[in-house]
């Protein structure tokens, strides 16, 4: 039998094999097993945004810091996949029409970090941000002058493509 993957509500009879010997999934079967988790294939897990929070000290306006939660919107790692907004996890779009895609030109308008630092057993995300001064009032930390010099200029350039 060929190697293909099953929800635990997919049986292995012969209705779920097509002519041609591989397995195709049913239209009116639901993606999620019997306990209520959905069921994402090995080869998409990653695919689909993830939440994470952290809790940080982060202090705004100079006052003393306060612990605070912070909600982080993961972007996937795989190419075509949509950009997430770190902050509102929303897709960036242009237009609102076409939605932008990791991997593509659209990269260059944001400003992205890896975030490693692995607190709270967060593993290491894909955060996007519409610039530097986002990233650090979401986060409460403070980015180089020169990195910011640096994504301006890459911002500019793709106005000038793009506008």
């Amino acid at each position: 039998m060929a190697s293909a993957y099953y929800t635990n509500d997919q049986s292995d009879d012969e209705s779920s094999i097509s002519d041609y010997g591989s397995i195709y999934s049913h239209p009116n079967r639901n993606a999620t097993n019997k306990k209520g988790i959905k069921f994402i294939p090995r080869d998409k897990r990653g695919m689909e945004a993830s939440t994470y929070t952290v809790i940080r000290y982060i202090s705004f306006n100079g006052e003393v810091p306060k612990k605070r939660k912070v909600r982080l919107f993961n972007s996937s790692l795989y190419t075509n996949s949509p950009i997430i907004n770190a902050v509102t996890g929303i897709a960036y779009s242009r237009d609102g029409k076409m939605k932008y895609k990791i991997g593509g030109i659209h990269e260059d308008k944001l400003f992205k970090v890896r975030f490693m630092t692995r607190e709270g057993d967060v593993p290491g995300l894909n955060l996007f941000y519409d610039s530097p001064d986002q990233y650090e009032r979401h986060l409460g930390c403070i980015v180089k002058t020169d990195i910011k010099e640096k994504c301006h200029l890459r911002q500019e350039r793709y106005d000038e493509k793009w506008l």
